[in-house]
């Protein structure tokens, strides 16, 4: 009998791809691999190799194609990739395993306040910040704040896909006497037995948890721990219910509280905060809770501390702000004195860029109150009586 190759060939060509396709023959398993990529966008693709198209995609997030955009995206994906063989492969990524944050640290005064600067990577910008210190929580776009002694910040960082990394630093505490410095007291040894460890040890933290603090109408100050005391490092911007008075004539003539502007210039308000007659800091109201206009006498504990009226002011002014030459400054206590001048009792302006003036609670008499004053041509601390009318700077220490 005659074969017909012409029809037989053909058959087991096919017969032989079809037992090729379907995968079955134990020497030839599928290999089929897929491989998600994260790109530094809100994008997702997922790469393929040895497989047979068409390929059919199930993502976690419920999508079907090779690449999937969102805003914002989560941060773990998982797909499923089948291709024409019914071959069959997974992946899976944490979009956020290479987000970091790092804290740097700024120690040019170890036994003060220092800066901590937070520089985030391997996430999507912009990024969101939020700084806890103890109880206190803050939430903004700032890179960096500060840590008293003692204390340690969180930083929480998050990207724009919603990944979250944490970092936290403690600003160490040195204490006299090899004792331990515990909400800025230090805790002196057993075998010591003097009397200063009832004082802050040498560079720990009076102010606690309170690294800032907000008056009534949601001004943010800044605080510094200055031996036994803390004390706002800004001038006071509160109005506190007392009137603004802008003429001169007027202010001179005053009994009652008032406050003004240098200049009444409200942009040296964000600067130098509001200037204050005696009438308004005689009325208790100027200071957040827990804090008070210092007296004299807590004044001049500041001044002894920092080595005494002729060198203490130099401790204290900012290094920067304020008319040439600056003598002796430093800041060396963070105290951060500005030259904001002051209003006389003639209603005048005067001593912007180099003078800060300063406010006791302190009487003096009928018509004088106590105030210390910062020159930029010196490094002295001084104590002046003034009328009671006189617009002054303001800060608060803590009960």
């Amino acid at each position: 009998m005659k074969t017909n190759y012409k029809i037989i060939f053909p058959l087991m060509v096919i017969l032989f791809a079809f037992s090729h396709c379907t995968r079955e023959d134990k020497n030839d398993p599928c290999i089929l691999t897929a491989k998600i990529r994260v790109k530094q966008t809100n994008t997702v693709l997922v790469e393929i190799t040895n497989g047979v198209p068409p390929y059919s995609y199930s993502w976690s997030t419920s999508e079907t194609t090779a690449e999937i955009t969102g805003n914002p995206l989560p941060n773990v994906y998982s797909v499923t990739i089948i291709d024409a063989l019914a071959c069959t492969a997974t992946d899976k990524v944490d979009s956020c395993k290479n987000f970091s944050v790092q804290l740097e640290v700024d120690d040019e005064f170890p036994d003060l306040s220092e800066e901590i600067k937070a520089t985030a990577s391997g996430g999507l910008p912009p990024y969101t910040y939020k700084w806890t210190f103890g109880t206190v929580i803050i939430s903004d776009n700032y890179t960096s704040r500060y840590a008293g002694a003692g204390e340690t910040v969180l930083v929480e960082v998050t990207d724009s896909r919603g990944c979250d990394t944490i970092a936290a630093y403690t600003n160490p505490c040195p204490c006299q006497h090899g004792g331990t410095c515990v909400d800025g007291i230090c805790d002196c040894p057993l075998d010591y037995t003097g009397d200063s460890c009832q004082f802050a040890c040498r560079g720990c933290t009076f102010c606690g948890a309170d690294t800032i603090v907000t008056d009534a109408e949601g001004n943010v100050y800044a605080t510094v721990s200055i031996g036994n005391q803390c004390w706002m490092a800004e001038n006071l911007r509160v109005s506190a219910g007392i009137p603004e008075e802008t003429d001169g004539t007027q202010w001179a003539n005053l009994t009652t509280p008032a406050w003004c502007y240098h200049g009444n210039n409200s942009s040296n308000g964000v600067l130098y905060g509001k200037l204050y007659n005696w009438y308004a800091v005689n009325t208790g109201s100027l200071c957040p809770g827990g804090w008070h206009i210092p007296t004299d006498a807590e004044w001049q504990n500041l001044v002894d501390y920092l080595g005494g009226n002729a060198v203490a002011g130099g401790a204290m002014k900012d290094t920067t702000g304020w008319d040439a030459p600056n003598t002796g400054a430093t800041n060396s206590s963070g105290f951060t004195a500005l030259p904001g001048g002051g209003r006389s009792f003639s209603g005048n302006f005067y001593g912007i860029g180099n003078a800060a003036e300063f406010w006791t609670s302190t009487e003096l008499n009928t018509d004088h109150g106590w105030g210390r004053e910062l020159s930029y041509n010196n490094s002295d601390v001084y104590l002046s009586n003034l009328y009671k009318v006189y617009g002054e700077s303001c800060r608060c220490v803590k009960d």
